[in-house]
């Protein structure tokens, strides 16, 4: 790990620890930080578990109204680093995964199955649709939504 990654990384394990967040949950999800590779199953195991582990770690968090600074601090880094990680997966894997959707391009299907089905074959990629419900009524009730459906989206835009 170069130097500044690991810089990098105390500065936002060290946010992680002023929420509250236990220690054994962040390295979890550390350890699931590695970069990408060509090896589109491999990578889709890897990342979805690292997308469990971060979603897991908001869990924990307060609820957005009730976050104190630290745990809103928290929840932005785990989001930007998480979507940091979806952009990249897709860069690097969005042919292999749309062959997978389509049956090597032999189906066409509508985007809204498409993400569906997105949803199952990559765990965390985008929300499952009872969380996109879900966070879509929250952010109509709060004006504060979970900044998860920013998945989909680009997943969807991705897909050409």
């Amino acid at each position: 790990m170069a130097l500044a990654d690991q810089d990098a990384r105390t500065d936002v394990s060290a946010t992680l620890e002023r929420a509250g967040l236990p220690g054994d949950a962040v390295a979890a999800w550390f350890d699931c930080d590695d970069a990408l590779t060509a090896d589109y199953r491999r990578d889709t195991d890897k990342f979805s578990r690292r997308w469990r582990f971060g979603a897991e770690l908001l869990a924990r968090l307060a609820p957005k109204p009730t976050r104190s600074d630290a745990q809103t601090a928290a929840a932005t880094t785990i989001a930007q680093r998480d979507r940091a990680a979806r952009a990249a997966f897709l860069d690097r894997h969005t042919e292999a995964l749309y062959r997978q959707l389509t049956e090597n391009f032999s189906k066409f299907k509508r985007v809204e199955d498409l993400v569906r089905d997105a949803a199952v074959a990559v765990p965390g990629l985008v929300p499952p649709k009872r969380e996109t419900r879900v966070s879509r009524r929250h952010a109509r009730t709060t004006r504060q939504g979970s900044g998860r459906h920013d998945a989909q989206s680009a997943f969807s835009q991705r897909r050409r």
